[in-house]
This record gives structure tokens, sequence and C-alpha cells, in this order.
């Protein structure tokens, strides 16, 4: 039990920073940009949050294997599989509204296209996310 002391403290900082994050967004304009900035810097906590869970599992390796395999059975888990697939889904959203901001700053008509880009990565996304959510959710589904 003591090992899934992290997990629900970074579950409820996770909930804690998306209030900080989308609050003001709901009292500002509602633009696609500001979601998608909004969705990013969500993204970006989750990964990090991710990271430091990660590496609190790992350190479980010093107590010795039974303790290491007690720290990761939670991602063994069927019910635990749809949050390894958003994991997966903030990495792929970080990365494309990453190349997104790049076009934005290196690129001379990213401006005027930002709405195209927008949509070009979400249909990216889409593409990506869709058979690798049906690859990893597939044994639980069968």
């Amino acid at each position: 039990m003591a090992l899934y002391l992290p997990l629900i403290i970074y579950s409820v900082l996770i909930a804690v920073i998306a209030l900080v994050i989308v609050r003001p967004l709901l009292a500002y304009r509602r633009e696609p940009r500001m979601w998608a900035w909004a969705l990013n810097r969500l993204a970006g906590i989750s990964i990090v949050l991710f990271l430091f869970i990660h590496i609190g599992e790992m350190t479980a390796m010093a107590w010795g294997a039974d303790a290491y395999n007690e720290a990761i059975s939670i991602y063994k888990q069927d019910w635990f599989r749809p949050f390894e697939v958003l994991l997966v889904g903030a990495v792929v959203y970080h990365g494309i509204y990453g190349l997104r901001v790049m076009l934005l700053d290196f690129w001379r008509p990213g401006a005027r296209n930002d709405w195209r880009l927008i949509i070009g990565g979400a249909i990216a996304i889409l593409a990506l996310m869709g058979p690798t959510a049906l690859i990893m959710l597939w044994p639980a589904i069968s």
C-alpha cells in the first residue's frame, strides 16, 4: 500500500495543476490556440509527474526484486491500460505541439497558417494515436 501513496499524491497534484491551468482559460477568450496551449502545458506536466513516479518505482529495485515487482504490479492491471494510453497520447501531443511551435517560430508563413497547423497536428495525433491505442488496449479488450 505504501508504494501506491506516490501515485495518489501525484494524481492529486495533476488535478490541482489542471485547475490552475484551466480555470484562467474559462475567464479568457476560448480560442483553439488557447486550448492547444493549455493542453500542451497539461501534457508536459503530466509527463514530468509520471517521470517522478517512474523514478520512485525504479528506486524500489534497491530493496530487491520482490519490492520492485510489487511496485510495478499496478502497470500489469487491466484497469491501468487506459492511463498508459493517455501517457503515450500526452507524449505524442506534446511532441506534435512542439513541432507546431517550431514551425511558428522558424517558418516565415507559419503565423498565417496557424489554423492549418492546428488542424494538421490534430489529424497527425489522431492518425498516430488511433492504431496505438488499439494495439495497447487490445489485450484488455479481447
